[in-house]
């Protein structure tokens, strides 16, 4: 009903006004963010054109909300059970035994939703390995150094994940935990077929793991449109990722998925965060400094800056900053700003002129992710492709 009534008022009022009005009533469920922008364009001189666009880019956001959620995510304590073949279920997934994934504290499996048949993935986390894990991170707002174990960052994506519906981020359907502190969590999400590239240490290089290769242009501008659009939503949802990059984008079923929100966090208004998290050459300059004390930054920005260095390996399998293990050397280049652009392989000057806006070093200049969507080379009618069908 708000979706139907926002679009009508869009093609029945004739004053800003009304426009407004209606959207201070039909758009709470939105970031504060875009209804700032829109009322500030109600009451200012700005074409009535421009405060449509706007509003009707807010009902896409509720439409894409509404129309792509997945079922309610099933909560529940760990229940196992075993077939007469010997199959394992875990609170109604039937699991397959061949591991798709793993990592140091995890592995992923194929699962099927017994009552529909459908087919996701399922994330099991060993979590007394994980509890034992711990680092020592930055506070927030000028809090002290604290502890902090690798369970408390899956339990941080867990709950940032239960907020997520969106066809541009990866999305949950159960979370099954085992009462049991150092038992297993699992955590069933969407089937991906892998991340889009991953890294080889060996060449320094980003590679498309079934070819080898890299990402077209053609292919780099549907991914990006399809980052971008994880973003806006995200931080329209007063949510920043913290670490955008190529291995944390999967593909399903021709769509990029935003994954991993494990540093992920809430934010205000203005996207100020204090303390650092992510991947090192995907640090924006204002992460980086060594000559100026750290006041806290634009999350936000910091997204879109990793945005453009995960473009950047899109189309040259490399990254803009890139030192080796000198930590120091690699901040210090990455704060003056400045890089050379490969002679090959050749890009167009439009996919360019994109990374250089990503890549802009002054933060408030550095546009936000739904101002890109107004570039010809991001745009979705230029593109000529919608969700799901590339």
């Amino acid at each position: 009903d708000a979706l139907f009534s926002l679009c009508a008022i869009c093609l029945l009022s004739s004053t800003r006004a009304e426009i407004c009005a209606h959207v201070r009533t039909q758009i709470p469920p939105l970031s504060s963010e875009l209804r700032i922008e829109t009322s500030v364009l109600c009451t200012t001189s700005t074409p009535l054109s421009r405060l449509l666009k706007t509003v009707l880019r807010a009902s896409r956001i509720i439409s894409l909300s509404m129309t792509d959620a997945v079922p309610g995510v099933l909560e529940a304590t760990k229940e196992k059970t075993r077939g007469i073949d010997g199959t394992k279920s875990i609170n109604g997934f039937k699991v397959h035994p061949e591991s798709i994934g793993s990592g140091s504290f995890s592995v992923v499996k194929r699962c099927e939703e017994t009552s529909t048949g459908n087919m996701f993935a399922i994330k099991i986390f060993r979590k007394g390995k994980l509890r034992r894990e711990r680092h020592f991170v930055g506070g927030q707002n000028g809090e002290g150094m604290r502890m902090r174990s690798s369970l408390d960052k899956v339990y941080n994506e867990v709950n940032m994940l239960k907020r997520v519906s969106h066809p541009h981020c990866i999305r949950v359907r159960g979370i099954f935990d085992d009462e049991n502190k150092d038992g297993k969590l699992y955590l069933v999400i969407e089937l991906a077929e892998g991340a889009l590239m991953e890294w080889d240490v060996d060449r320094c290089t980003y590679y498309v793991p079934a070819t080898g290769g890299l990402i077209a242009e053609g292919a780099a501008r549907i991914w990006t449109r399809h980052m971008l659009e994880g973003l806006e939503y995200l931080h329209g949802i007063s949510v920043a990722h913290r670490d955008v990059k190529p291995q944390n984008l999967l593909i399903a079923v021709n769509r990029v998925l935003l994954a991993d929100f494990s540093v992920a966090i809430d934010i205000g208004a203005d996207g100020l965060v204090h303390g650092t998290e992510g991947t090192y050459c995907f640090y924006s300059p204002e992460m980086t400094s060594t000559t100026t004390p750290y006041e806290g930054h634009d999350v936000r920005k910091a997204d879109i800056w990793a945005a453009g260095v995960s473009l950047w390996a899109f189309v040259f399998g490399s990254v803009p900053f890139y030192k080796g293990e000198n930590l120091l050397g690699l901040f210090e280049a990455i704060s003056t700003g400045e890089y050379a652009i490969p002679a090959r392989p050749e890009v167009s000057e439009d996919c360019l002129f994109v990374i250089r806006r990503m890549l802009e070093r002054d933060a408030h200049r550095r546009p936000h992710a739904r101002e890109f969507f107004d570039i010809s080379w991001c745009s979705r009618e230029a593109s000529g492709f919608e969700h799901g069908n590339c």
